[in-house]
C-alpha cells in the first residue's frame, strides 16, 4: 500500500504545473551560477568551497519552490473539499501522510539536484582551463549534497508539511516558508554570525549560537572555514565536526520531531454537521419548505460605483487585517527591521555605534521591504484574486452588477493600504528607536521618501502580480510566474542576463543616494521620470490584463482573449490609447536623457573601450612623456548648476634622457570638455572614442627642457543618466579628486582593462603587479608618481557666496566678488601630485596647537563630534611631532564630504565622508572611539605619504598605510590606554585571518605586500605593535624617525620596506632579530595552547597556579610546521566586577613545543592567558586562556 501511494504521489506532483515551473526556474538559476565564483575569495569556480557555498544558496532559494509545491500537494484534499471522502477510505492515515511527505521531499530534492547539475555540467562539458576554473573532484559535489542539501531540504519540507497539516491553509504554509528565511536572517543578525565581519570568537566563546541556530548551516560553514587560506578553500572539504556537526544534528532532530508530530496527530475527527437527529432534520426541512413557498418578488438593482468600491476595499481589508497571517507578517517585518537596525547601527565594524540620524537608519530600516514586501505582494494578490474560487463563491461574484475593472482597482487599493501600513510600521519603529536613544531628529520628513522610493515600486509589483493572477490557469502557476518575474527584475539575475538599462528592469528607478548635505539632489529628477514611466507601463499592462482576464476563473484564457477588442472598444480602448501615449512620451524623454544627452554604455561596451585604449595606444605606452612639475589652477564650483570649471596651467618637464616628440593627454572623464594650448609649436589629433589627445611637437622636447600647458576643462551634469553614481557635483557638498578631472599627461594605465579573467579571455596578459623588491637595488619612482613626481601647487577656488571652498595647502587669502566666494591656497614646498577640492555649506570650529591652527568643517547637524575631532587631531600632531619630526604646515583642515566610505589625506587637508565617523555615537559606554582612530590615521599621513614617499615597489604600502595605522594606534594608546590597543589588535588579527582566504593576489610577506587591505590595515599594525612590545615603543619610534630623516622629500632612491626592516633591526637587540625577520619577511601563524591549568591555596595563604602550555609554528611559504621556539608571555588575572587585573606575568621559553609555568600569588586568580598582548598571530585564540571559575 505504501509503495502504491508513494508512486501515485510522485506521479501527481510531477504532473503539476507549479512543480514544473519551480523545476525550470531553479534549474535556470543554477545555470546562471555555472562557472561563477559565488563566494568572496581567491577560489576556483569548481573548488569545494565555492561549490559548497553555491549549494547553501540553492537550499535557501529552494525554500520558496518547496513552499509552493507543498501548499499545492499537502493541502489539495482541503482545497478541493475532498477531505471527507479521503477519511472514508481504508487507508492508514500515517501511511498516507508519510507517502506524501516522502514524495514532497523527493521531488524537492530532484529540483535542487537539477539545479546543481546546471551549475556543474556546463563548466565540465566545456573543458575549461583548470587554471581558471580549478580541477573538479566528484566528492566536491557529493559531500555537500549529503551534509548541506539533504539536511536543509529535510528541515524545510518537514516544517512546511507540519504547517500545512496543522493549519490546513495555504496562507499559513506560505507564511511558514517566509518565516524560515526570516528566522535564518534573524539568527545571523542577532547572534554574532561569522557572516558579519564584526563577529569575534573571543567574545562569543567556544559556542557560536548563530552557528547552532542557523537551520541552513551557513554560519556554521563560514565559521569553520573563515580562517582557511586560498589553498585550503580550493582543496579541502568541510569537516563534519565542531559546531557544524552539532548544527546538523540539532536540525535533523528538529526535522524528525516535526514529521513524528504530524504522524502522531492522525486521529480522524468526526465530520461535524453531517449527522443529526431525526427531529433536527425535520426542523430543517420545514424551514426550507417555508422558504421555497415564499412568493418571489423581482428586485431592481440599486448599484453605485463609489459605495461598491468602498465596500469591496473594506471587505478585503477586513479579511486580510483580521487574519493571523498578515499580523504575523507584520511582526516579521518589525523583527527583521529591529535586527537590521541593531546589527547596522550598533555592530558596524568600521564606524562603531552610530547616532540615530534618520539618514543613517533608513538603509537598515528598509531591508524588510525587499524580501517580506515582495512576499506580501506575491501572496496576497494571489489570495485576493482566487479567494472567491477557493470558497466556491465565484459564481455569485460573476453575476453581480459591479464591473470587473472596479474589482481590479479595489484590489490594487487594498495592496496600497497594506504597503502603506507596512511602511508606517517601519516609520514607527524608526522614530521609536530614535526616541529610545534620546535622539530627536530634525529630518523626520525623510521618512516620507519611503513611499515613492520603496512603496510605489511595491505597488506596481502588486499590479503586475494581480495581472498575472487574473490570466493564470491556477493560483500556484500565478505564484510561480509572479515570483519568477520579480526574481529576474529585482535581483542580480537581470544583470546576469545582460539587462542593465532601467527602462528594461521593472520598477527600477536607478540609484538614489541620500546625503544630509543635499538630500536626494539630482536623483529626484531621474527617480520621478522613471517612476512615471513605470506607472504608465504598469497601467498599460493592467488594462490589457483586464481586457483578457477570464469572466470566471474556470474560463479559458484563449476564450477570454477573444473579447479583448470588444471590452476595450469604448472607454477602455481610449484609456489604453492614452496610457500608451503617456508611456511612449515618458519613455522617449527618459531615453533622451539616458542615451542621447548622456553616454550610455553597456558592460561589454565599457570592456571594449578599455581594450581599445590598450591595444590602439600601445606605442604610447612604451614612449616617455613629460612630467608635471607645477600645477596652478583656478577651480570654479557652480553648485546649483552641478558644474565645475577648471582653468590653469601645468609646467611640463622632460625628466628623461631622450628627446620627446609626441605624447598623449588622457582625459579622465568622457563627459568633460577640454581645450588646451602649449607654449611650444605642436600639432594634435583628438580621439573622442578613446578620450585622448595625441600631441606631436614640431621641435622635440630635449632632456631637461620645459613647456607650459594652458588648459580649460569643465564638467556639468546634463539631464539624468541611467545609473548615475558620480556624486562629485552636488548643490551642497561637491568634492572631486584631482585625477578624476585634471588632464593626465601620457599613457594612463588606469584606463586599461583591470579584470584579469577578461584580459586572458581577450588574449591580453594579466595586469602587472608592482616591481620586485630586490635587496641593494635603488628605486627612483615613488608610489604616487604617474605623470608627476613632486610638484609646486597653487590654486584659487571659487564657489557660491554661501559656501566654503577647500583645496590642499594653506589658505593665503579669502574674498568675495560678483556674489561669489574666492579662496587662495598654496603649498610652499614640493608635494606629490595628490589633490582634492571641495565646496559646501559648513559649520566651522578651530583649535590651535603650537604653531598649527586646526579647523573642522562639518555639516551643521553633524557637529556632535566636532570637539573630539579637533582634540584628536591636536593630540596626534603633538605625538607625531615629538616622535617623528615637525609638521610642515601652519594649518590642518578636517573637512566633511557627503556619502562615500572613506577618509583621505591631502597636504594640510583631510576629507572625511559623513558615513565613516561623523555620525558615530561616542557617548559613554556606546563603544570604541573609531572616529578618533580614523582622524589619527589620516593625520599620520602628513608624515607617512606626504613627507615620506615610498618607492613604487613591492611593500610600498607598508611604509604608507601600515605605518600610518600603527602611528594612529599609538595615539589611541595615549588617549585610551593599552586595553584599547589590545582590543584593536585582537580584532585586526581576526580580520587578517579571514582576509587570507579572500586574497585574489596571493598572500605575501608583509615586506612584499601588494596593497591587500587585510595586510596593510590588519596584519601590519598587529606585527608593528608586537615589535613595539618586543623592543619598546621608544626604540621603534627612533627607527621610524631615522627612516624619515633619511628618506623624506628625496627625489630618487626612495624608501623601501627593506630600509624599514634595517632600521628596526639596527635599533633592536640582536636577540630579537629572528622574531622581527619572521614577522616581517615570512608568512607565519602560530598555535599556542594552554593544555590545562589549575590553582590551589597553600598553607601560607598564597595561591599556586600551574599551567601546562604547548605551541606550534606554521611557516606557510615553506609549508613547514614545527615546534614553537620563541619566548612567550603568560599572565594570570583576577576579576573584579567584570574587569580583569594582571596579577603576575612572566616570559617562558618552550622546549620541544611544550613548557610549564608556575606562579605564586597573594590572591585567588580568575584566569590564565598565554600571549596576552597578541604578539603571535594565532588561528585559534580560544584555547589561549583558561578560566578557573
Amino acid at each position: 500500500m505504501f509503495l502504491q501511494l508513494l508512486r501515485f504521489e510522485l506521479k501527481y506532483l510531477s504532473r503539476q504545473i507549479s512543480w514544473l515551473f519551480a523545476f525550470i526556474l531553479l534549474t535556470a538559476f543554477g545555470y546562471l551560477l555555472s562557472g561563477r565564483v559565488v563566494i568572496i575569495g581567491n577560489v576556483f569556480a569548481l573548488s569545494p568551497q565555492n561549490i559548497t557555498y553555491a549549494m547553501t544558496l540553492l537550499s535557501l532559494i529552494a525554500i520558496f519552490s518547496t513552499t509552493l509545491i507543498t501548499a499545492n500537494s499537502a493541502l489539495r484534499d482541503t482545497n478541493y473539499n475532498f477531505s471527507s471522502l479521503v477519511q472514508t477510505k481504508p487507508v492508514d492515515k500515517k501511511v498516507l501522510l508519510l507517502s506524501r511527505f516522502i514524495s514532497l521531499f523527493s521531488m524537492s530534492l530532484l529540483i535542487v539536484l537539477s539545479a546543481i547539475a546546471a551549475i556543474l555540467l556546463p563548466t565540465l562539458i566545456a573543458n575549461n582551463d583548470p587554471e581558471i576554473y580549478g580541477v573538479f573532484n566528484l566528492s566536491y559535489a557529493l559531500w555537500p549534497i549529503v551534509v548541506i542539501i539533504i539536511p536543509n531540504l529535510l528541515f524545510t519540507v518537514s516544517l512546511l508539511f507540519f504547517s500545512a497539516i496543522k493549519f490546513k491553509t495555504t496562507m499559513m504554509t506560505f507564511l511558514s516558508g517566509i518565516g524560515i528565511y526570516i528566522f535564518y536572517l534573524l539568527s545571523a543578525a542577532l547572534l554574532d554570525s561569522p557572516m558579519f565581519t564584526a563577529s569575534d570568537p573571543m567574545v562569543r566563546g567556544e559556542i557560536n549560537y548563530a552557528s547552532l541556530l542557523d537551520p541552513f548551516a551557513v554560519s556554521a560553514f563560514l565559521e569553520q572555514t573563515q580562517f582557511w587560506t586560498s589553498d585550503e578553500k580550493n582543496s579541502s572539504l568541510i569537516s563534519l565536526s565542531g559546531n557544524f556537526l552539532y548544527n546538523r544534528m540539532i536540525w535533523l532532530l528538529v526535522s524528525f520531531a516535526l514529521v513524528a508530530s504530524v504522524l502522531a496527530r492522525t486521529i480522524v475527527k468526526p465530520i461535524s454537521n453531517t449527522v443529526g437527529t431525526k427531529q433536527q432534520k425535520i426542523s430543517k426541512l420545514t424551514v426550507l419548505e417555508k422558504q421555497v413557498s415564499m412568493k418571489y418578488t423581482p428586485q431592481k438593482p440599486n448599484f453605485a460605483l463609489w459605495p461598491a468600491y468602498i465596500s469591496d476595499v473594506l471587505l478585503e481589508l477586513r479579511m486580510t487585517l483580521r487574519g493571523l497571517p498578515f499580523i504575523l507578517l507584520l511582526a516579521l517585518v518589525a523583527l527583521l527591521a529591529i535586527a537590521q537596525i541593531i546589527n547596522g547601527m550598533h555592530n558596524n565594524y568600521f564606524v562603531g555605534v552610530q547616532h540615530a540620524y534618520t539618514s543613517a537608519l533608513l538603509p537598515y530600516l528598509t531591508q524588510p521591504l525587499g524580501m517580506v514586501g515582495l512576499f506580501i505582494v506575491i501572496f496576497f494578490t494571489g489570495e485576493m484574486v482566487w479567494r472567491a474560487k477557493d470558497t466556491s463563491f465565484d459564481g455569485v461574484f460573476s453575476v453581480t452588477p459591479a464591473p470587473k475593472w472596479l474589482t481590479f482597482i479595489s484590489k490594487v487599493s487594498v495592496m496600497a493600504c497594506l504597503i502603506l501600513l507596512m511602511i508606517t510600521l517601519l516609520i514607527a519603529i524608526g522614530i521609536g528607536y530614535q526616541l529610545s536613544r534620546g535622539f530627536y531628529a530634525d529630518d523626520l520628513h525623510l521618512y516620507f521618501a519611503l513611499i515613492p522610493i520603496y512603496g510605489l515600486p511595491l505597488l506596481l509589483m502588486s499590479v503586475l502580480s494581480l495581472s498575472v493572477q487574473y490570466i493564470a490557469i491556477n493560483k500556484y502557476v500565478g505564484f510561480v510566474v509572479s515570483a519568477g518575474l520579480l526574481l529576474v527584475f529585482k535581483t542580480n539575475t537581470a544583470t546576469m542576463l545582460g539587462i542593465d538599462h532601467n527602462m528594461l528592469r521593472f520598477t527600477d528607478t536607478g540609484p538614489h543616494y541620500y546625503s544630509d548635505f543635499s538630500g536626494y539632489d539630482f536623483y529626484a529628477k531621474s527617480t520621478f521620470w522613471l517612476s512615471l514611466y513605470w506607472v504608465m507601463a504598469t497601467t498599460v499592462l493592467a488594462i490589457i490584463s483586464y481586457g483578457i482576464s477570464k469572466r470566471s476563473l474556470n474560463e479559458s484564457i484563449f476564450a477570454a482573449a477573444k473579447r479583448l477588442v470588444f471590452l476595450l472598444s469604448r472607454s477602455g480602448l481610449r484609456a489604453l490609447q492614452f496610457s500608451i501615449l503617456i508611456f511612449v512620451l515618458c519613455g522617449s524623454y527618459v531615453f533622451y536623457n539616458t542615451n542621447i544627452l548622456n553616454n550610455y554604455l553597456e558592460a561589454n561596451e565599457l570592456v571594449q573601450n578599455q581594450l581599445n585604449y590598450e591595444i590602439q595606444l600601445q606605442d604610447y605606452k612604451q614612449l616617455s612623456a613629460p612630467k608635471i612639475t607645477d600645477v596652478n589652477v583656478g577651480v570654479d564650483f557652480f553648485p546649483e548648476q552641478h558644474k565645475v570649471t577648471i582653468k590653469g596651467h601645468y609646467l611640463l618637464s622632460n625628466s628623461g634622457k631622450e628627446h620627446i616628440d609626441k605624447f598623449l593627454i588622457s582625459l579622465p572623464n568622457a563627459e568633460q570638455t577640454f581645450e588646451f594650448k602649449l607654449s611650444n609649436k605642436y600639432d594634435y589629433q583628438v580621439d573622442n572614442e578613446l578620450n585622448v589627445i595625441k600631441v606631436e611637437l614640431t621641435n622635440a622636447l630635449a632632456p631637461g627642457a620645459q613647456t607650459k600647458l594652458n588648459f580649460t576643462t569643465s564638467l556639468a551634469k546634463k539631464g539624468f543618466k541611467n545609473a548615475d553614481r558620480d556624486i562629485s557635483l552636488l548643490t551642497n557638498g561637491s568634492y572631486f579628486h584631482g585625477s578624476t578631472l585634471l588632464p593626465y599627461i601620457g599613457y594612463d594605465v588606469g584606463h586599461e582593462l583591470q579584470n584579469n579573467d577578461k584580459r586572458l579571455a581577450n588574449g591580453l596578459a594579466e595586469i602587472a603587479t608592482l616591481p620586485k623588491l630586490i635587496e641593494g637595488q635603488s628605486y627612483d619612482v615613488h608610489g604616487h608618481e604617474n605623470d608627476a613626481s613632486w610638484i609646486n601647487f597653487e590654486a584659487v577656488v571659487s564657489t557660491s557666496s554661501d559656501q566654503i571652498a577647500i583645496a590642499p595647502g594653506v589658505l593665503q587669502k579669502q574674498w568675495t566678488e560678483n556674489n561669489r566666494s574666492f579662496f587662495h591656497y598654496k603649498v610652499n614646498h614640493k608635494i606629490t601630485n595628490f589633490l582634492g577640492f571641495a565646496s559646501g555649506r559648513y559649520k566651522t570650529k578651530s583649535l590651535r596647537t603650537g604653531k598649527t591652527n586646526i579647523k573642522a568643517y562639518v555639516h551643521p547637524s553633524h557637529d556632535k563630534n566636532i570637539d573630539l575631532m579637533l582634540n584628536t587631531a591636536s593630540e596626534s600632531l603633538k605625538y607625531f611631532e615629538q616622535a617623528y619630526g615637525p609638521y610642515p604646515f601652519s594649518q590642518l583642515n578636517l573637512v566633511e564630504i557627503p556619502n562615500r566610505a572613506f577618509a583621505r589625506a591631502y597636504p594640510a587637508t583631510i576629507y572625511i565622508a559623513e558615513h565613516v565617523g561623523l555620525k558615530e555615537d561616542l557617548t559613554q559606554g556606546s563603544g570604541p572611539d573609531n572616529l578618533s582612530y580614523l582622524i589619527a590615521h589620516e593625520v599620520a599621513h602628513q608624515w607617512w605619504g606626504h613627507q615620506l614617499a615610498s618607492a613604487k615597489v613591492e611593500g610600498a604600502v607598508l611604509l604608507i598605510e601600515t605605518l600610518a595605522d600603527y602611528s594612529a594606534l599609538m595615539v589611541m594608546k595615549k588617549l585610551y590606554g593599552e586595553t584599547y590597543v589590545n582590543n584593536v589588535v585582537a580584532n585586526s588579527t581576526q580580520q587578517y585571518l579571514r582576509g587570507r582566504g579572500s586574497d585574489t593576489l596571493g598572500e605575501t610577506p608583509l615586506h612584499k605586500m601588494l596593497g591587500q587591505r587585510y595586510l596593510r590595515y590588519q596584519k601590519g599594525p598587529v606585527v608593528l605593535n608586537a615589535i613595539r612590545h618586543l623592543i619598546t615603543e621608544k626604540k621603534l619610534n627612533q627607527a621610524l624617525k631615522l627612516l624619515l630623516d633619511e628618506k623624506s622629500n628625496v627625489t630618487d632612491n626612495y624608501a623601501t620596506s627593506l630600509d624599514l626592516l634595517a632600521n628596526i633591526k639596527a635599533i633592536a637587540d640582536e636577540i630579537h632579530h629572528a622574531k622581527i625577520n619572521e614577522w616581517l619577511t615570512e608568512i607565519v601563524t602560530y598555535d599556542l595552547n594552554i593544555v590545562n591549568a589549575k590553582f590551589e591555596q597553600l598553607t601560607n595563604g598564597k595561591y599556586e597556579v600551574t599551567a601546562n602550555i604547548s605551541g606550534k609554528t606554521h611557516k606557510h611559504l615553506l609549508l613547514e610546521q614545527g615546534d614553537f621556539a620563541h619566548e612567550v608571555s603568560i599572565g594570570v588575572y583576577s576579576e573584579v566586577m567584570g574587569e580583569f587585573y594582571l596579577l603576575q606575568q612572566k616570559s617562558i621559553k618552550m622546549t620541544n613545543g611544550i613548557a610549564q609555568a608556575t606562579f605564586f600569588l597573594d590572591e585567588a586568580p580568575f584566569k590564565v592567558v598565554i600571549d596576552p598582548h597578541y604578539l603571535f598571530i594565532d588561528r585559534n585564540r580560544i584555547n589561549n586562556e583558561r578560566k578557573f571559575y
